[in-house]
């Protein structure tokens, strides 16, 4: 991802039929960082297992 910055960036578990898998936190977590870097816009999907006061729902900024 370095060097080809992205507008927005959508964040949720894999889903296969009613199950979902959930990423490991330390993945959210070191995206979110290099997103924050970059200035990428971060949604989350709804599926996704996150503490409500670091929740993100952001757009990307139309050009």
């Amino acid at each position: 991802l370095e060097g080809a910055p992205l507008d927005w960036a959508v964040i949720g578990a894999a889903t296969n039929g009613a199950r979902t898998y959930q990423p490991e936190r330390r993945w959210v977590e070191n995206l979110l960082n290099l997103f924050d870097q970059q200035g990428t816009q971060v949604f989350f999907k709804g599926n996704l297992e996150w503490p409500e006061s670091e929740w993100r729902e952001a757009f990307p900024v139309l050009k």
